[in-house]
């Protein structure tokens, strides 16, 4: 009483009571009676009631009263309940380091600060709806639960300073075996939780859905680096948290429920669920969920360790709205990051960039890391450093129409999709670049991939990087297919480079396809390894490069598609870049830029590298491919190399005939009348070949007149001199009076054909060296005689002045056939050589015309 007079504490023990006693019984009506002002004679001093060492065992009651001074029972032993519902304490109430058997102050409200430091309850404490103005300070306690299984109930209360659930520096830590709930909640400063220990199996240990915090939240270690552990949820659902949310150090076990549950909350700052520095790193058994929050800050779980709950998500930021970056990394000096289960960060927007350096994620089977329809305003880093170490995702890495600001860096990392996709980027858009390249120097330490890299439909900003790649189809797609890299209708603003880097060679098994890609400058593969088991090693059907198509790899492609693909220009190693069962149908390439080889032997036999079918060696033949020679040939002619072009279409023309493309008939054709076809047509085709090199050879029709030409004036030579085979063919030479005598004729020989071997005539003689021929006639000459017959369209008067003897016809047929002479032959020489003329001049006026006209196209 004196002590309530004076505002002294009345201190009948210096530490808790142990036991009851007769010196240390207080009665629970004395202290009521003192709590709500006492009475004239029994005045209490303005700072309340102080009482230390007590031992109180009959219930306090205060529910619905106005208790206008402070109550301070410190280090007292409180047997029964205290009631506090309903009522108005104007000043502090304060419970430090006693023993309580409950606390029910439902609705109450409370003028100052509401303190249970160090104190232990084993009943619950219960104060829904409360009001406290000041802060609420439970540092050190130790809370047991009631029978509804909360240990402290705050749910609907408000509290205007903050609220401590922490641990003291040397003390005991805040440990809470019961539900911990603030649901609901408003608390205008902090709400602490650093050191604490909650454990509540199946309910939640901590639940603060719709609560808001004007403050931060710390569940972290404390200063003697004892960190916060739930054993049990811990929720934020809806939740408004004005500063930041940090969990590094935390060990959370949400055993079949989520660890922490933070859907819809709304934080203003920094979200911290990593490790903490020189303490331990962050442990969330039954995962993380962010679902739909509102981050203004950055997601920092740096070496945080995540396992999945029933759900199977470890860490879930799905449809959040995060304004700086996610760190997802691995610390050298801090430990890893890890993720048992899948990370989802589907629908996101993170203002910052992405960044998971040497983090490793694992799901039994699926996706391991999903980003699809994120939008991520800098960077993604998914990839290896010398400090983080290496990145590992054993799952799938799905970014599904997602928009990515700057680049997609997955350098030295492994992907494993265990039997499906490894990387996944189908309809995303990135404004930079993507980089599945080496980690620096170390060739050990590539990109690698188990499983499809897909990035169909893609739109990349910057460029594509593989060097020293590696990549490995794991299974077959629906078609069959065995893809290891897909660009499939991507379109990429840069280059891309799938070629060796430091000594390591791009390596990929199956196939890496490019087909209807749009690449704005070019495409190089350059020392790689490709090689697929469907025997496709590289697909780029219907692809576009403005630029240069470099093709230079370590090994042959086999099975390369370029169909109705086109270049700027192909630059390759036509020896060694290319396998067999080539498919160059609609290749079009405008050039053969760099070093790439203009031989014509080597480019043929890069066209008979086609599939077989296409070289025309099916059955029927019908599926042969002109346009790859073609286009050959207009490349070769426009960078001025004519001879070589010439070289190429000459070996098609021979491959045709080879194949047995030339001559081919309609089908439903006659048999024979299709054999008889395909005999002159080959006959002609051949004939052409030999005399013109198919048009391409024009020079070669002169060598052939040249021959013909001096080689009929030859024998006609032969038959002038030696047979008289040649005579005036007209009468007014040979019917002149001069050569009617036989003294005319000197040197007559015998008539051929006449059966007398001494009869003799006078035009029977030697004309081409007659001295009696009139010098105003025309003498005959060989050469001019051969000319003037090869030449139809010219007049040499030498066919015209001069004809051969010819005997004269016999009566019987089979005579006129089987009785030959020398100037039978030289007949049919004649009527050939005429023939051959005219046939040899049209052939050369249509080759030069058509080659003028090439030239012009």
């Amino acid at each position: 009483m004196a002590a309530c007079r004076v505002g002294e504490v009345a201190g009948i023990d210096e530490s808790l009571p142990t036991e009851k006693s007769d010196t240390n019984q207080v009665r629970a009506a004395v202290l009521r009676f003192f709590a709500l002002g006492g009475d004239a004679d029994h005045p209490v001093h303005e700072h309340g009631v102080r009482l230390q060492g007590a031992w109180i065992d009959e219930p306090l009651d205060l529910g619905d009263a106005l208790v206008p001074l402070p109550i301070v029972l410190r280090d007292c032993h409180i047997a029964a309940p205290i009631d506090l519902n309903d009522s108005c304490c104007a000043r502090t109430l304060s419970f430090e380091g006693s023993r309580l058997a409950g606390l029910s102050a439902a609705r109450a409200r409370i003028g100052g600060s509401l303190s249970i430091c160090m104190s232990e309850s084993s009943a619950g404490m219960k104060l829904p709806l409360a009001q406290i103005r000041g802060d609420l300070e439970a540092t050190g306690a130790k809370l047991g639960a009631a029978d509804d299984g909360a240990a402290l109930d705050l749910g609907g209360a408000q509290i205007g300073g903050s609220a401590y659930l922490d641990s003291p520096p040397n003390e005991r830590r805040f440990e809470v075996r019961g539900l911990v709930r603030l649901m609901a909640s408003r608390i205008g400063g902090d709400l602490d939780c650093k050191g604490s220990s909650f454990q509540q199996c199946g309910q939640g240990a901590l639940l603060c859905d719709r609560a808001k915090i004007g403050g931060n939240v710390f569940l972290q270690p404390d200063s003697q680096r004892r960190p916060f552990m739930a054993k049990g949820g811990v929720r934020f659902a809806g939740a408004h948290i004005g500063g930041q949310l940090n969990c590094q150090g935390a060990d959370l076990q949400g055993d079949d429920d989520a660890a922490l549950h933070c859907d819809g909350a709304q934080i203003g700052g920094s979200v911290f669920l990593g490790a903490a520095k020189q303490v331990r790193q962050f442990t969330a058994v039954g995962g993380v969920r962010l679902c739909g929050a509102r981050i203004m800050g950055q997601a920092n779980c740096c070496a945080g360790r995540f396992s999945a709950g029933r759900n199977g998500d470890a860490l879930c930021f799905d449809g959040a709205q995060i304004g700086g970056d996610v760190i997802l990394n691995s610390g050298h000096d801090l430990g890893q990051f890890e993720a048992n289960g899948r990370v989802a960060l589907a629908g996101a927007h993170i203002s910052g960039r992405l960044e998971c350096l040497g983090a490793r994620f694992e799901v039994d089977s699926g996706v391991a890391l999903c980003f699809d329809n994120a939008e991520i305003s800098k960077d993604v880093i998914l990839g290896s450093s010398a400090r983080s170490g290496q990145f590992n995702a054993l799952g799938e890495v799905r970014f599904l129409q997602a928009r990515i600001g700057g680049s997609l860096t997955c350098v030295g990392a492994r992907l494993q999709g265990k039997g499906g996709k490894a990387l996944s980027c189908d309809g995303s858009a990135i404004g930079g670049s993507i980089h599945l390249s080496l980690c620096g120097d170390d060739a050990s330490r590539g990109f690698e991939a188990v499983g499809e890299v897909r990035l169909l439909g893609v739109r990349i900003g910057g460029q594509l990087n593989c060097e020293g790649a590696r990549f490995k189809a794991a299974t077959q797609d629906r078609s069959g297919a065995w893809s290891a890299l897909s660009l499939e209708a991507a379109r990429v603003a840069q280059n891309v480079f799938l070629r060796a880097a430091q000594e390591a060679p791009l390596e990929a098994t199956g196939t890496i396809n490019l087909s209807f890609a749009e690449l704005g400058m070019g495409l190089c593969i350059e020392g790689a390894r490709m090689e697929s088991p469907d025997g496709i090693a590289l697909k780029a059907h219907g692809m576009r490069v403005r630029g240069t198509f470099v093709c230079r790899p370590a090994s042959p492609l086999n099975g390369a598609d370029l169909g109705q693909s086109r270049v700027g220009a192909l630059d390759d190693d036509v020896e060694s870049a290319w396998g067999g069962n080539l498919v160059l149908d609609g290749f079009h390439y405008e050039a053969l830029g760099g070093t790439a080889s203009s031989d014509a032997g080597e480019r043929v036999k890069w066209l008979m590298k086609q599939k077989s079918e296409h070289c025309g060696r099916s059955p029927t033949g019908d599926d042969f491919r002109p346009q790859p020679w073609q286009q050959l040939q207009k490349v070769m002619r426009a960078a001025g190399h004519f001879e070589a072009a010439h070289e190429v279409a000459i070996a098609m023309e021979r491959h045709l005939s080879k194949v047995g493309r030339i001559g081919a008939t309609a089908p439903g054709t006659n048999q024979l009348v299709g054999k008889i076809h395909r005999w002159v047509t080959r006959g002609l085709h051949r004939g052409f070949g030999l005399f013109a090199g198919y048009g391409h050879r024009p020079m070669r029709l002169l060598a052939w007149l040249l021959a013909f030409w001096l080689g009929c004036a030859l024998f006609y030579w032969v038959g002038a001199v030696h047979y008289g085979a040649f005579g005036p063919s007209s009468p007014l030479v040979f019917q002149h009076e001069a050569y009617l005598a036989p003294s005319a004729v000197e040197g007559s020989i015998e008539v051929p054909g006449s059966g007398a071997a001494a009869a003799h005539a006078p035009w029977a003689g030697n004309w081409y060296d007659n001295p009696r021929l009139p010098e105003e006639y025309t003498a005959f000459s060989p050469l001019a005689y051969s000319l003037d017959l090869l030449l139809p369209l010219v007049d040499l008067q030498q066919e015209r002045d001069w004809a051969p003897l010819i005997p004269t016809p016999r009566k019987g047929l089979m005579e006129e056939f089987l009785r030959w002479e020398f100037k039978h032959v030289i007949r049919l020489v004649m009527w050939f050589e005429t023939l051959f003329g005219w046939v040899f001049s049209l052939l050369f006026v249509a080759t030069v015309s058509g080659l003028a006209k090439r030239r012009e196209e």
